[in-house]
């Protein structure tokens, strides 16, 4: 299960909890990984997923436009039996649906943005990047009730390039499930153990971490790195570890179900952000809760979150040197640490899923109720 995904079943949760009937359309079939998001895990009745069954799909290519088009019209029919008051879309694709709704059920839709700097790469079929010009007179944007943004970046990157105001509401935290109760083995440990989680693909920096873990062997011989996350360049990443002589101090843990990853952040002693862009990181937010110090770059919320919280160290993209420096004074300054991890587990306090929701909440109330002046 992604990123969007987690997001999505946690507001959904929230909103139920809180009195609303959520319907959840994907068409992502669910695997073993998701068991801890299984469809019938609530028993008040209010929370429903909607699972799309695309016909052809063992012919189709994962990624194809004729995919997206059967997900456009399966999608906008199961609305249509649905008949909510007002549709969420994660991203732009889902907001074709939504749109199309719209224009036939009177169905008023918001818009959540999970990307930055998407003016750079365009989103597909969706935001073609040859007519970025013309994205703000594409109907599903420029129809939109709502757009909400995860950070002031994104924020204001949907007012310069599709022309519309949006309103930032950051991702959450489970603190159920990532509770700050390391916060003494942190402080005590003076042998570098780092986490990174990330899906292994081009543009995480997960190489970088690898340099800088030959640097960070070379004055700490039983240091550790452990990177939880698959993808296409595992094998690549792999073979640069054996290369640089580092395997007996780096483990690929592979995928794993999101109720599994505070065992693993149980067992180090600094969190390592190495992507060249992100949007919101959740990882971040959840090594925050569990009260580990960061080093990141300065990318999406991480830039924000370090300079106004003083939780970790910031360091530039593509620079293993200046990770290993940071790992260092991590280590050896016990009072650093501890300050950093007291800060990390107080700030994440902010982003619980019980206070998030109501941001959204208050922002759904505001499209349906337009003409009143009693909300927001």
């Amino acid at each position: 299960m992604g990123g969007v995904e987690i997001v999505t079943h946690y507001m959904a949760k929230e909103l139920s909890i809180l009195g609303h009937e959520v319907h959840i359309v994907t068409s992502e079939e669910i695997t073993e990984r998701d068991e801890d998001f299984s469809d019938d895990m609530f028993s008040d009745n209010k929370f429903y997923v909607h699972r799309l069954h695309l016909p052809f799909m063992t012919v189709i290519s994962h990624n194809s436009i004729l995919k997206s088009m059967l997900f456009i019209f399966t999608a906008f029919m199961e609305v249509r039996k649905i008949r909510p008051d007002i549709i969420h879309a994660q991203n732009f694709m889902p907001s074709i649906p939504a749109y199309l709704s719209k224009i036939f059920f009177n169905i008023p839709y918001a818009i959540c943005v999970h990307t930055e700097k998407f003016n750079l790469t365009g989103w597909g079929i969706v935001l073609p990047l040859f007519l970025k010009k013309y994205w703000p007179s594409l109907p599903y944007i420029k129809h939109s009730d709502m757009i909400f943004a995860l950070t002031d970046n994104a924020r204001l990157e949907v007012q310069k390039y599709l022309n519309k105001n949006s309103i930032t509401v950051p991702n959450g935290v489970d603190l159920d499930l990532f509770k700050s109760d390391q916060l003494e083995s942190v402080a005590q440990s003076d042998i570098p153990k780092i986490a990174c989680i990330s899906r292994l693909e081009k543009g995480k920096g997960i190489e970088c971490a690898l340099h800088a873990m030959r640097l960070i062997v070379k004055r700490y011989p039983n240091s550790k790195l452990i990177i939880i996350g698959d993808g296409l360049i595992r094998q690549e990443l792999e073979n640069l570890t054996n290369s640089l002589g580092i395997k007996k101090n780096v483990e690929f843990i592979g995928e794993v179900p999101n109720y599994d990853i505070p065992k693993y952040l149980a067992s180090v002693n600094i969190y390592l952000l190495t992507s060249f862009r992100e949007g919101f990181s959740m990882s971040l937010l959840e090594a925050m809760a569990f009260g580990l110090p960061v080093i990141s770059t300065p990318v999406g919320i991480a830039q924000y979150i370090l300079n106004g919280c003083n939780n970790g160290y910031l360091v530039p993209i593509r620079d293993p040197h200046a990770i290993c420096e940071a790992v260092v004074k991590i280590t050896e300054n016990p009072e650093i640490k501890v300050m950093f991890s007291k800060n990390s587990a107080e700030k994440a306090k902010e982003y619980s899923w019980s206070k998030i929701i109501k941001q959204y909440e208050k922002g759904y109330y505001k499209i349906i109720y337009r003409d009143s002046g009693d909300i927001w």
